[in-house]
C-alpha cells in the first residue's frame, strides 16, 4: 500500500513541476488538438477535487481531529488526502490547456487559473508533510481554512468564467437598475431625426419628408433585448446621377 501510495505521490509531484513549467512559459505554449481534447475534460474532472478535499478537510478537524493510532482511520485519512491532490493536480493541467483556447474573460481566468494552481501545490504539500502539520492543531485547521477558502474562491471564479460574472453571489446581491429603451422607441427616434444627421445636409429635404411619413412604431413584446444601429451606405457619385 506504500509502494502504490508513493507511486501515485511522485506522479502528483511531476504533475505539479509541469504545472510551474508551462505556467512560466504559457504565452509559448501551442496545444496540439489532442491536448486541446484533454483540456475540455477539465469540466468534467474539477468536482473530484473539490469533492475530496473537502470531504479530507471535514475528516481532519472532525473525524480524526485527535492523534489516532487506528490505522484504519489514519489510512482512510491518507488516502483521501493523497487521491484529492492527485485529481487537484491533473484537474489543474488539463485547465492550462483548456485556457489557451479564446473566448473566455481574461481577468477571471487568471485568477482561477492561478488559485486552482495553487490549490494544487497546498494539497501536494499537505501530504507530503501530513504528519507534521497534523502534530500541530493550529497549523493543521490554518491549512484546512485556507485550503476550503481557495476551493470556494477557485470555484467562484470557474462559475464566472462559465456562467457569467456574479453567477455564485447574484440571487443575493441587489439587481442593478439599468435605463431600459424599447427597441421601438429607439427605431422610432433614429428615422423621425434623420435630418439632424450630418450625412444628410446635401439630401435634407428629402430625408425631412422621409422622417415625417415614418409611422411611430408597436410592439406586444417589450421584453426582448436587441440593438439599433444606423449604417450609411457608400457614397453617391453624383456624376452617374440624372440632373
Amino acid at each position: 500500500m506504500q509502494r502504490t501510495r508513493n507511486i501515485i505521490f511522485n506522479v502528483c509531484f511531476t504533475i505539479n513541476c509541469l504545472l510551474v513549467f508551462f505556467l512560466i512559459f504559457q504565452s509559448r505554449m501551442a496545444i496540439p488538438s489532442w491536448l486541446q481534447v484533454m483540456g475540455r475534460m477539465h469540466t468534467l474532472l474539477l468536482h473530484f477535487p473539490i469533492t475530496l478535499l473537502v470531504l479530507y478537510i471535514f475528516w481532519t478537524l472532525v473525524v480524526d481531529k485527535k492523534k489516532n493510532t487506528n490505522e484504519v482511520v489514519k489510512n482512510i485519512g491518507n488516502w483521501l488526502l493523497l487521491v484529492s491532490a492527485f485529481t487537484a493536480a491533473f484537474t489543474a493541467l488539463m485547465g492550462l490547456f483548456l485556457s489557451k483556447e479564446d473566448g473566455y474573460d481574461a481577468d477571471a481566468l487568471q485568477w482561477h487559473k492561478w488559485s486552482g494552481i495553487s490549490i494544487a501545490i497546498i494539497t501536494s504539500l499537505w501530504y507530503a508533510y501530513k504528519e507534521k502539520i497534523k502534530n500541530s492543531k493550529g497549523l493543521n485547521t490554518s491549512v484546512a481554512v485556507i485550503s476550503l477558502a481557495a476551493i470556494i474562491f477557485t470555484g467562484h471564479q470557474g462559475a464566472e468564467i462559465s456562467h457569467g460574472q456574479n453567477y455564485l453571489l447574484a440571487p443575493v446581491l441587489p439587481e442593478k437598475q439599468e435605463q431600459k429603451v424599447l427597441m421601438e422607441n429607439a427605431i422610432v427616434y433614429v428615422f423621425q431625426n434623420l435630418p439632424q444627421h450630418s450625412n444628410f445636409a446635401d439630401c435634407d429635404h428629402v430625408a425631412r419628408a422621409w422622417s415625417e411619413r415614418f409611422p411611430k412604431h408597436r410592439t406586444s413584446r417589450g421584453d426582448v433585448k436587441g440593438y439599433v444601429r444606423l449604417q450609411n451606405g457608400p457614397a453617391i457619385d453624383r456624376s452617374l446621377t440624372p440632373d
